[in-house]
């Protein structure tokens, strides 16, 4: 999320409103952006550390782990969300987009794991 408009020092907080009051948003110049590339092994990093958060938990079909990535490349996870918005609007279905799966192909990927287990 870019806050091109917040005066500097003041709190860049994801809230509700940031996420989804689009006035606010607006006025205070918020975008939701996709992350640069990643270094080298970064990705696989990242999936190693998720499966894991996911097993630990005992996650059953589809889930999302939120984290961030310091620019030093240490791994911080925010939260592991099992029930994430399905819009295809939302972050889940926007990431899933970004990677090459269309909405349809992510429902259908949902299903199919919903099913085979």
């Amino acid at each position: 999320m870019i806050f091109s408009e917040i005066p500097e020092g003041r709190p860049r907080f994801s809230t509700f409103k940031a996420k989804w009051d689009n006035a606010y948003r607006q006025r205070w110049g918020i975008q939701n952006i996709f992350a640069k590339p990643l270094p080298e092994g970064m990705a696989e990093r990242i999936t190693q550390i998720c499966k894991k958060v996911y097993r630990v938990l005992r996650i059953q079909g589809y889930g999302r782990i939120d984290l961030r990535v310091s620019p030093d490349g240490d791994i911080a996870i925010l939260e592991a969300n099992p029930n994430p918005n399905l819009a295809d609007d939302d972050e889940f279905a926007q990431s899933a987009l970004k990677a090459g799966l269309s909405y349809d192909g992510l429902i259908q990927r949902i299903l199919g794991l919903a099913i085979s287990t």
